[in-house]
C-alpha cells in the first residue's frame, strides 16, 4: 500500500467516519440534553446503576473476536459462523445471569426499583448477541462509507425511540426503552446492510485460534472494566444514586472528545495498521500523522468543552446540574490524556502485541482501585476525578515502551509531534480565558465570546506559522492536496 493511498483512506475514513459520529453525537446530545432536562439525577444514577451490573458481565465475557477477525490477514468467512455462534451463546449466559442477580443488586443498593429495570435490561444482552458478526468485513475492506451509514441508521431510529419514550415515561423506564430499542435497532441495521447471514456452528479448531488472539483484548476489557467502571461502582454506594447520575453525566461529557475523535481516528487507523504490519517504516510515518491530527482535533475540543462546561450547564441542562461544571471540567482533562495513551492500541493489536495495551492499563487499574477511597473521603466527587486524571497519565511508560519497541518511535520524537497542535490548543484557551470576562453571563454572550475567541485563535495559528516552524495552515493546504489527488 503506497503513502499516497495511505494518506488518501486515511482521510477519507477520517472523514465518513467522523461524520458518522457527529451525527451520533448529535443524537446522544439531544438525547443526554432531552433526558437531562426531563429527568431526574435519580433516574440517570439508576440507569447507570444497572448498566453496570451488565457492563460487568459484558467486559469478563469480552472476545475480542472482531479484533481478530480484523487483524487475520487471510480470509474470515470460515470464522464468521463460529464467532456468531459464540456471541449468541454468550449473550443468552449473560441475559440469564443478570436476571438471577437482580434480586442481589437490588437489595445491595436498597433499591426495589433495581429489580424490575434489571430484568427488562437484560433482554437487551442476548438481542445484541444476534448482530450480524460479517459486518466486521467493511472495515476489513476499508468500506468507510458503510460503517456511516449503520451509523445514521442507528443513530435516526434510536432518536425516533427514545424522545417519545422519555416524553411519555418521564422517568428511568425511557432510559430502558432506549436502551433495549438501541439492541434491536443494531441487530436489525446489521442484517439490513449486509449480505452474509450466519448460522449456527461449532468449530473449535477456528474457536481456540480467535481466542488465542483475543485473550488479551478479554484481559483489556476485565482491566479497561475495573478502570472505566470502578470509580461508578464505588460512587453509587459511597455517594448514592443522586450523585451516581451526576458523575455520569459529567463522565459523558468529558469524554466527548475521547469517544468522537481519537477513538474513531483509532478505528479506521487500526486496519491499516494491519496492512502495513510488515513495512516498519510506513507504520511508523502513518502513526505519526495520526497522532498529530488526533492531538490537534481531541485538543480543540477538550479546550471547547473545559472552558464551555459552566455555560453549558447553567444555560442548557439547568441548576439541578450545576454540581457537575467542576467534574466536566476535570474529566475532560484526563480524557484527553486517555485519548494521546489510547492512539497505542490499535497499533498493539495490529502488530499482534495486544499484550501491550493489557500492560499499559495494569498500572492504571492500580491507582484507581487504591485511590479511590481516601480521594473521595478527602475532596468528594472531585477526588474521585482527580484519582481517574493521575491513574490515566501513568499509562504513558508502558505506552512509549511499546512505540519504541513497535515502529522505533522515542520520548523525544513524540514531543516533537505534540508541539504543533499543542501550541494551537494553548492560544485557543488563552484567547477564550483573556476575552470571555469581556462579555455579559447570558447565553448569547457567551457564544459571541467563542466566536471571537475563536477568531483570535485563527489570526494566532497564523501569525505562528510566519515566526515559527509550526504552521497549521501548511498542515490543512497539505490535507487538501491529498484529497485532490
Amino acid at each position: 500500500m503506497d503513502r499516497q493511498k495511505i494518506d488518501k483512506i486515511l482521510l477519507g475514513g477520517s472523514f465518513w467516519i467522523s461524520l458518522a459520529e457527529i451525527v451520533s453525537s448529535l443524537a446522544m446530545l439531544a438525547v443526554t440534553l432531552t433526558g437531562a432536562r426531563v429527568l431526574s439525577p435519580r433516574d440517570f444514577g439508576l440507569m447507570a446503576t444497572v448498566l453496570l451490573v451488565l457492563q460487568v458481565l459484558e467486559n469478563f465475557s469480552q472476545t475480542g473476536f472482531e479484533s481478530a477477525l480484523v487483524q487475520r490477514e487471510k480470509d474470515i468467512e470460515p470464522y464468521l459462523d463460529v464467532a456468531w455462534t459464540w456471541h449468541v451463546l454468550r449473550g443468552l449466559f449473560i441475559m440469564l445471569v443478570l436476571c438471577a442477580l437482580a434480586p442481589a443488586v437490588s437489595a445491595f443498593y436498597e433499591e426495589p426499583q433495581l429489580l424490575p429495570l434489571m430484568l427488562v435490561v437484560s433482554t437487551s444482552a442476548f438481542v445484541a448477541g444476534t448482530t450480524n458478526v460479517s459486518a466486521v468485513q467493511f472495515q476489513r475492506a476499508l468500506n468507510f462509507r458503510a460503517l456511516f451509514t449503520i451509523k445514521l441508521f442507528e443513530a435516526g431510529l434510536r432518536l425516533f425511540v427514545f424522545i417519545p419514550a422519555v416524553l411519555y415515561f418521564r422517568n428511568v423506564w425511557a432510559l430502558v426503552v432506549s436502551q433495549v430499542g438501541a439492541s434491536v435497532i443494531r441487530v436489525a441495521v446489521s442484517y439490513v446492510l449486509h449480505p452474509y447471514r450466519p448460522r449456527l456452528r461449532w468449530d473449535p479448531p477456528r474457536l481456540r485460534e480467535l481466542i488465542r488472539f483475543g485473550r488479551w483484548i478479554t484481559g483489556m476489557a476485565v482491566i479497561g472494566f475495573l478502570i472505566g467502571k470502578g470509580d461508578d461502582m464505588f460512587v453509587s454506594k459511597y455517594f448514592g444514586m443522586t450523585a451516581l447520575g451526576v458523575y455520569r453525566l459529567a463522565y459523558d461529557i468529558g469524554n466527548v472528545p475521547t469517544i468522537n475523535i481519537t477513538h474513531v481516528i483509532g478505528r479506521i487507523a487500526f486496519p491499516i495498521y494491519a496492512r502495513l504490519q510488515g513495512n516498519q517504516e510506513e507504520l511508523r510515518r502513518a502513526f505519526k500523522n495520526v497522532m498529530r491530527a488526533s492531538l490537534l482535533l481531541s485538543g480543540m475540543a477538550t479546550v471547547g468543552i473545559l472552558i464551555g462546561a459552566q455555560d453549558l450547564v447553567v444555560h442548557v441542562l439547568g441548576d439541578k446540574w450545576r454540581a457537575a461544571i467542576p467534574l466536566i471540567q476535570i474529566i475532560v482533562v484526563s480524557g484527553f490524556v486517555r485519548g494521546v495513551t489510547a492512539l497505542g492500541g490499535p497499533l498493539f493489536q495490529a502488530t499482534g502485541r495486544p499484550d501491550l495495551d493489557f500492560k499499559m492499563n495494569f498500572p492504571r487499574f492500580l491507582i484507581t482501585v487504591l485511590g479511590l477511597w481516601p480521594a473521595a473521603a478527602w475532596l468528594g466527587l472531585p477526588g474521585v476525578c482527580y484519582v481517574v486524571l493521575v491513574a490515566v497519565a501513568a499509562s504513558f511508560p508502558i505506552w512509549m515502551y511499546g512505540l519504541n519497541g513497535i515502529i522505533g518511535v522515542g520520548v523525544a520524537e513524540v514531543l516533537r509531534e505534540c508541539v504543533s497542535p499543542l501550541l494551537g490548543v494553548g492560544i485557543l484557551l488563552l484567547a477564550y480565558a483573556g476575552l470571555r470576562p469581556e462579555f455579559g453571563s447570558g447565553p448569547v454572550d457567551a457564544i459571541l465570546a467563542l466566536g471571537v475567541a475563536i477568531l483570535t485563535w485563527l489570526a494566532g495559528i497564523w501569525l505562528l506559522g510566519r515566526l515559527t516552524p509550526y504552521d497549521l495552515f501548511a498542515e490543512l493546504r497539505r490535507v487538501r492536496g491529498v484529497l485532490k489527488k
